[in-house]
C-alpha cells in the first residue's frame, strides 16, 4: 500500500517569466519507478528518503535535499527509494539565466547536482522556507518574493532573444532555423551558442524535443493519431514512435490513454499551467 499526492500553486505576476508552477507532492511508501519526460530545468527540495534521476546515457543522478536538474532533453527514469516528500518548481529560460548567474544551460543538461553549486545560498534559503511542508499554496506564497527579487535583480538582457525563440518554435511544429536568424538579427553561429546557453540544446535537438512533446500533448487531448502527423517531419510510423517514445518515454497509445502514474501528473501539470495562465 503507498500515497502518492501532488498538487500545483500558479506564479504570479513578473515571476511567470521566470518559472513554471510550483508543485508540492508526497509518497507514502515506495511505489514503482517511471519516466519524466524531457523537460526544462526544475528546483527540488526533497525531505525524507532520497529519489533518483537515470538518464538516457545510463547515468544516475540523486535528487536529495536542494537539487537542481538540468534541462532534460530525452525521457528520464524516476525512482523513489522511500517515504518523502518534495517542494519545487521548473525554471523557464529566463529563470535559469537568472538564478545561475547565466550558466550554460546545455552544459548542465540531463544532469543533476546540488542546487547550492549554481544558485548559491538561495538555494538552502528556498529550502528552509517550506522545510515543514505545509500546503503548496503557502509554501509558493512564501519563497515566491525571494525568487521574484532574484530573478528581477539579475542580468535580465537576453529576454527578448527568449521571447523570439519562444515565438519562432510556437508558430509551427516544423519551425526553421533560418527563420530564427533572421528574426533575432544574429549570425548563425551566435544564435545557436544562445540557444544553447538558455534552452539547453542545439537546434536539431531542440526542434525535435519541441515538436514530440506538442504532438505527445494533443495526443493526450484525443487530437489526430500518427498518421495526422506524417506531413510534420516524421517518416513512417515507426520514426513516429520512436520519437515520441525518446522524448516522452511512453508510446503513443500510453500517451492517448494515459495510462501511467508519471502521464497523469503531466498532463495534469499542463492542464494546471493552462489554468494559471488564464489568472
Amino acid at each position: 500500500m503507498h500515497l502518492f499526492r501532488i498538487d500545483y500553486a500558479a506564479p504570479r505576476g513578473p515571476l511567470k517569466q521566470f518559472v513554471t508552477m510550483f508543485y508540492r507532492f508526497e509518497i507514502g511508501g515506495v511505489i514503482p519507478g517511471d519516466y519524466e519526460r524531457a523537460d526544462i530545468a526544475h528546483v527540488r527540495m526533497n525531505f525524507g528518503a532520497d529519489s533518483f534521476i537515470r538518464f538516457n546515457d545510463g547515468t544516475e543522478g540523486p535528487v536529495q535535499d536542494a537539487t537542481l536538474i538540468g534541462p532534460r532533453n530525452s525521457a528520464t527514469w524516476v525512482e523513489s527509494k522511500g517515504i518523502h516528500q518534495v517542494f519545487g518548481f521548473g525554471l523557464m529560460p529566463a529563470g535559469w539565466h537568472a538564478l545561475t548567474g547565466g550558466a550554460s544551460a546545455a552544459e548542465h543538461a540531463d544532469t543533476t547536482q546540488p542546487a547550492a553549486q549554481l544558485m548559491g545560498a538561495l538555494a538552502e534559503q528556498l529550502r528552509g522556507l517550506v522545510a515543514d511542508m505545509v500546503d503548496v499554496e503557502t509554501l509558493a506564497a512564501r519563497v515566491s518574493p525571494v525568487l521574484e527579487e532574484a530573478c528581477l535583480q539579475a542580468d535580465n538582457s537576453l529576454m527578448w532573444f527568449i521571447a523570439a525563440v519562444e515565438d519562432w518554435i510556437g508558430a509551427s511544429l516544423v519551425p526553421d532555423f533560418d527563420d530564427l536568424v533572421e528574426k533575432t538579427g544574429l549570425s548563425h553561429r551566435k544564435t545557436e551558442t544562445l540557444l544553447k546557453q538558455l534552452f539547453g540544446a542545439p537546434p536539431k535537438l531542440f526542434m525535435r524535443k519541441s515538436k514530440a512533446l506538442r504532438v505527445a500533448n494533443r495526443m493526450a487531448h484525443g487530437e489526430g493519431d500518427w498518421q495526422d502527423f506524417l506531413d510534420e517531419g516524421f517518416y513512417d510510423q515507426s520514426h513516429f514512435i520512436r520519437e515520441i517514445k525518446h522524448f516522452t518515454g511512453s508510446t503513443p497509445m500510453v500517451i492517448r490513454e494515459t495510462r501511467t502514474t508519471m502521464n497523469q501528473i503531466q498532463f495534469q501539470r499542463r492542464r494546471a499551467l493552462a489554468a494559471g495562465a488564464e489568472d
